[in-house]
């Protein structure tokens, strides 16, 4: 794979990215607290849920979408893709930070005393867990709910999905405009059509397919802007189309997670291009984070929350419980990032 300019304006997103999940995941466990417990909530003082018509977790992991299959192709796109190498780069960039996260979530609740692995162990639980796909299967019904799940959310396995699918896109987005319709239109659309089957706009695939659709468009958005930064027209059409889904959102739902994703960093691109044109350092270690931060932010706002309730969550001190979730978050996902890099570096070598 080739080395190309590091673009600082996907820095930026990946941060903004993180933050919205933290703060939608968050706002969400309140909402549950105030429902369940009665915890003294103002709705003035509850935190945003959607953005640009959908969820502001949906939006959020849009983004992440796009951004995932922009820098796939990015680094790609001059060469034919050696899916050897390919498959080990993205052995090396999960699984390593994905079971530090692991063990140092399993050791964390068992600390607290609380309790967020749902079921019984069993074999086919066990494997679905050592894949990073327990939390994508555990959003269906019996028999892959519920599962042996801790970290990473369905946000992980669809991703690994998706990145089994990346040698394909590769293949026909390089050749012809017509394969780049096929990913980024054609192919989710056929899946959604089949797994629907008369029951409209019901995608029974999760968000696998506004996820290959955000995920290809992502890798096309690459071969046209190269090392190019998301200009001004770019971000103007995005912003129009951002303020139309502000609209659709009740009609559409999650459908527009590819409208949004796009739209997102071509507006949100284009402002951190402005604003980023060389390394900043904390920017810098917040994008290396973003993953294991991702990774652990469940665990750290499920203990904050669940610790805290009923006495400490109130509308004087939901902002504390904000940074306290937070502080955790990045202190964990530090922990997961430092023993991760290091099984990575371990098992690189091992694999040569």
């Amino acid at each position: 794979m080739s080395k190309r300019a590091h673009l600082y304006y996907i820095d930026g997103l990946r941060v903004l990215g993180t933050i919205a999940v933290f703060v939608y995941h968050l706002n969400d466990q309140l909402i549950t607290l105030n429902e369940n417990y009665g915890v003294p909530l103002s709705p003035a003082a509850i935190l945003p849920t959607k953005a640009f018509g959908i969820g502001l977790g949906q939006a959020a992991v849009a983004l992440f979408f796009v951004i995932s299959g922009f820098v796939l192709m990015y680094t790609t796109s001059d060469s034919r893709l050696d899916v050897s190498c390919y498959a080990k780069r993205r052995i090396l960039d999960i699984f390593p930070f994905f079971y530090s996260a692991y063990i140092v979530a399993f050791f964390i609740v068992a600390l607290a005393g609380i309790r967020l692995i749902q079921g019984p162990l069993s074999a086919w639980k066990l494997i679905f867990t050592i894949f990073g796909l327990d939390g994508y299967l555990s959003c269906y019904p019996s028999p892959f709910s519920p599962n042996w799940y801790l970290v990473g959310e369905w946000y992980l396995g669809c991703l690994i999905l998706l990145y089994c699918f990346f040698p394909f896109i590769h293949k026909l987005q390089r050749e012809s405009k017509l394969g780049a319709f096929l990913t980024v239109v054609g192919v989710p659309a056929i899946i959604l059509f089949v797994t629907s089957m008369g029951a409209t706009y019901i995608d029974y695939t999760g968000y696998f397919v506004p996820g290959l659709s955000c995920f290809a468009a992502g890798s096309f958005i690459a071969l046209k802007l190269g090392e190019k930064k998301p200009d001004a027209k770019f971000a103007a059409v995005s912003l129009l189309a951002l303020i139309a889904c502000s609209f659709l959102g009740s009609y559409f739902g999650k459908l527009l997670m590819p409208i949004v994703g796009i739209g997102c960093f071509g507006l949100f691109g284009w402002f951190f291009s402005k604003l980023f044109n060389k390394e900043v350092t904390a920017l810098s270690f917040a994008s290396r984070i973003s993953f294991p931060f991702y990774l652990m932010h469940h665990v750290a706002i499920y203990v904050v929350t669940l610790l805290a309730m009923p006495s400490v969550v109130s509308l004087r001190s939901e902002a504390f419980v904000f940074v306290c979730a937070l502080s955790l978050s990045f202190a964990w996902g530090a922990v997961v990032l430092w023993i991760g890099s290091w099984l990575k570096s371990f098992a690189k070598k091992r694999m040569g």
